[in-house]
């Protein structure tokens, strides 16, 4: 799980692949999901999302997210997103790895603490308390296009609750 898309086995799962061809190599890596939404509204439990439809491949019970869309004046579903939540089994899902330098990763998830992220990201991680609606937050400046979350402090023994790769839907 990078900034970029998904990792897989056969091959790299790129933001902006579409529903079609990602779906059999998801389904021989990752198995059913969990919960497949099938194409519903952009404004839904899962945020407000952009384009015109959305459709969420749910594994663990929650605990990843694959988000797809059609984007406004689009004609295919393409890949839009991920998101590691603290909702069914987080521990049985992969985990999200941040690209620093030429070969170095950076494993993190759903209960990293944020003194392992400054341990191990340094100058690419940015804290923020964030806000009373939002709450705390981080940010990694990696090689790939980047990871975002959200934290439960910005403590050093505060965790993150979620991380997400790809741009995400609004509240």
């Amino acid at each position: 799980m990078t900034g970029d898309g998904i990792e897989l086995p056969s091959r790299v799962l790129v933001f902006g692949a579409s529903y079609v061809d990602a779906r059999a190599p998801l389904d021989d890596t990752l198995g059913p999901p969990s919960l497949d939404t099938g194409t519903i509204e952009t404004f839904s439990s899962y945020g407000t999302c952009p384009g015109q439809d959305l459709r969420v491949l749910e594994y663990a019970g929650g605990a990843l997210q694959l988000l797809f869309g059609t984007p406004q004046g689009g004609d295919r579903m393409t890949f839009d997103s991920w998101v590691l939540t603290n909702d069914g089994t987080p521990s049985v899902v992969p985990r999200a790895s941040a690209f620093l330098g030429d070969v170095t990763t950076f494993g993190l998830g759903v209960g990293t603490t944020v003194a392992r992220l400054q341990a191990g990201l340094g100058e690419s991680l940015t804290v923020n308390p964030g806000d009373e609606l939002g709450g705390p937050t981080f940010r990694v400046a990696d090689q790939s296009s980047g990871l975002f979350g959200r934290l439960t402090s910005t403590d050093a023994s505060g965790t993150v609750t979620s991380v997400q790769g790809g741009p995400g839907c609004g509240e």
